[in-house]
């Protein structure tokens, strides 16, 4: 699509590929089906509002998606899995206290090989049934980024802010950065070029 698109409520479902060329906003609604939701490189999508936004689809950015609002939810239903998956040269700007939740279990992801960031004030939780992996950079500019669901990290942790990891386990190798790291309820694995914080 080379115009902006508007999901507002309703489902996108199918098995190929969506891709958007032009602004992408979603507000509301699900995204399902076994293909994926392409954000080109340039363009800009926004996920806003309070209104439920379920995802058991792959949605992959490749330019840059803004979380501003609330209510992203993994698992639109049963054994049906959701990706963001963020390549290179993409960005995720999870912005507030916005967090990832989940209604129906299944392998539930947060992949990072770009730039994920977290700011303003507060705390941005992705909740146990979504693991996050990352060999990208993840920058918490401020606040917490509680990352409850294990999974890995072999890229650059930046601060000021706090990664917190408090559920399931989390495997670190070569990880590099400024981040302040916090562990309240979760198991760490340092392997390989485990960890390097300063």
């Amino acid at each position: 699509i080379n115009a902006a698109f508007a999901l507002l409520g309703g489902t996108l479902t199918g098995v190929g590929t969506f891709t958007t060329d032009g602004a992408f906003a979603w507000s509301g609604g699900y995204m399902t089906g076994g293909g994926a939701a392409v954000v080109s490189p340039g363009v800009v999508m926004t996920i806003s509002g309070t209104s439920s936004k379920y995802l058991s689809r792959v949605l992959e950015i490749q330019g840059s998606a803004d979380y501003t609002g609330s209510n992203l939810t993994f698992g639109a239903t049963e054994n049906a899995p959701g990706t963001i998956h963020t390549v290179a040269g993409g960005v995720f700007n999870a912005i507030g206290e916005g967090d990832f939740g989940i209604t129906w279990g299944a392998a539930h992801a947060i992949r990072n090989e770009g730039t994920f960031t977290r700011s303003g004030a507060g705390t941005t939780t992705v909740n146990s049934g979504i693991t996050f992996n990352s060999s990208g950079t993840v920058d918490v500019q401020a606040g917490t980024l509680e990352l409850s669901g294990g999974g890995t990290d072999s890229g650059t942790l930046l601060g000021p802010g706090t990664i917190e990891f408090s559920g399931g386990t989390h495997k670190l190798d070569g990880v590099t950065g400024t981040a302040n790291i916090r562990i309240t309820n979760d198991t760490v694995q340092a392997t390989g070029g485990g960890l390097d914080i300063s």
